[in-house]
């Protein structure tokens, strides 16, 4: 996905659908944000307008980090949603305010709305004086939007650990096209279709003898009458009695499935898009200059690494990390009765070069023997 802060040879980022409006008496309303928060603000533009959950809006774009002569403020970047039918207010409005309750937007305390005409007519960077229709009260604006580099707060403590990404949902574990297919293979298989009367009666169809139901035998000649799941294609991959399956209707369950994995995909589409946020705001923790920055996200305060690349950043001290040594650390069981194994674990010893800070990292772990001593640190040089 490309970020509107990534490109700086052009002014704008396109978003619209296949749906081909007819453009009718053009406006668009329109909501500023802080430059810094736009790759994130229009990552969700983008998932609302994708979900159909922006009504009336037939299309979108968005400022990027271009050097645009038009615009009335440099230090804010703007996502402009373009409706129809501009004379009609109610509408207009309606949509305004379902636009911000979608984007939750607290950035401005009115948003605006103008016609296509009003822009041909110039912005207030270009001497015009008044540039909107219509304008809307936002009761949400109480505060900054997403995340932003602020000053220290001392109350809230900065993580020192980078925000963690969301792992994708998978599919559910349920029957495919390869298992009914089996399915109606079987119960076209006048043979084993005899067999299975006389097993499920406790008669070996082989012998054609009478044997015990849920014996050993019986167990064992069960065997013919399972499907397998095709697990080399990624799909269900368990075990089932074929006669378990009669009860389904085929073409309802694959429905069925398709629209649960549909479902997944939106779901993973979401998460993706929150991911790709996280990537942002780690480059940003990467970017910072001095210890006490940090980067506010969903309510917390992240800054630099004790450690990052291999520099010393706590409290601006930026001393290399030097290698000293490997220590070996080994804790011996010596409890009587206890079967739990030593354990032997390898750690690399750096050092700042300015401040002797020390940092272990932990390079492996091993059980070892009983003949290793309790507590013991041994330095390799």
């Amino acid at each position: 996905m490309t970020l509107p802060l990534d490109v700086n040879n052009f002014p704008w980022l396109y978003e619209c659908k296949n749906d081909k409006y007819k453009s009718i008496d053009v406006g668009k309303w329109m909501l500023f944000y802080d430059k810094s928060l736009m790759n994130e603000a229009w990552v969700i533009a983008k998932r609302l307008y994708r979900e159909d959950k922006l009504h009336g809006v037939t299309s979108m774009k968005c400022s990027t980090a271009f050097e645009n002569s038009r615009a009335s403020m440099l230090d804010e970047g703007v996502i402009i949603l373009y409706c129809n039918n501009s004379s009609n207010e109610e509408m207009i409005m309606n949509i305004g305010k379902n636009i911000i309750e979608m984007f939750n937007y607290k950035e401005k305390q009115y948003i605006y709305y103008k016609t296509d005409l009003q822009t041909r007519e110039g912005t207030v960077a270009t001497g015009c004086k008044k540039n909107h229709t219509y304008k809307l009260c936002n009761k949400l604006n109480k505060g900054k939007f997403l995340f932003k580099l602020q000053e220290s707060n001392p109350i809230l403590q900065i993580e020192r650990t980078y925000p963690t990404k969301k792992l994708e949902k998978t599919y559910i574990n349920r029957y495919d096209e390869y298992v009914f297919q089996k399915l109606n293979e079987m119960n076209g298989d006048a043979e084993l279709q005899s067999d299975y009367k006389k097993w499920k009666n406790g008669i070996n169809y082989k012998t054609n003898r009478k044997i015990k139901i849920n014996g050993k035998i019986h167990r064992e000649l069960e065997k013919k009458f399972i499907i397998h799941g095709n697990s080399l294609s990624g799909s269900w991959g368990g075990a089932i009695m074929f006669d378990n399956l009669n009860h389904i209707d085929k073409n309802e369950y694959l429905q069925e499935t398709k629209k649960l994995n549909n479902e997944v995909d939106r779901e993973n589409s979401i998460i993706n898009e929150y991911n790709i946020i996280i990537d942002s705001v780690i480059e940003k923790i990467k970017k910072l200059e001095k210890w006490d920055d940090f980067i506010v996200f969903e309510g917390k305060q992240y800054g630099i690494p004790c450690i990052f690349d291999n520099i010393h950043r706590e409290n601006d001290c930026f001393g290399d990390m030097v290698f000293t040594c490997k220590k070996i650390e080994v804790w011996s069981n010596d409890r009587p009765f206890c079967i739990c194994n030593d354990v032997e674990t390898t750690y690399s010893i750096y050092k700042c070069s300015k401040c002797n800070y020390e940092n272990k990292i932990m390079e492996s772990r091993t059980g070892g023997g009983n003949s290793y001593v309790s507590n013991v640190e041994l330095c390799l040089y």
